[in-house]
């Protein structure tokens, strides 16, 4: 009668299974706020990109509104920072 071979690990080979495992999640973890990151960005930036264009309507400086547009195309939501701290940019009539 065939018997089938015992199958034994060692303690090393259960260390580096393990070790493999801890890897792998904290890829997996990475790779979750990676894309919660690239998600708030995408979104914000195309938030300030509508917010850019809606600024056209407001009054201010004409050089204000293609600065602001410019940022919003190029450095997305840093688009903010230059919205809050312009006093002159994007102002109601």
């Amino acid at each position: 009668m065939y018997s089938s071979p015992q199958i034994t690990i060692t303690r090393e080979q259960e260390y580096h299974n393990n070790k493999h495992q801890t890897v792998s999640s904290a890829g997996i973890v990475g790779s979750i706020l990676l894309l919660i990151v690239m998600l708030i960005w995408m979104i914000s930036g195309g938030i300030a990109f509508i917010m850019s264009i809606v600024c056209f309507f407001y009054d201010s400086s004409i050089n204000d509104k293609v600065i602001g547009l410019l940022l919003a195309i190029l450095v997305g939501p840093f688009y903010w920072l230059y919205y809050i701290y312009n006093s002159t940019y994007c102002n109601k009539n």
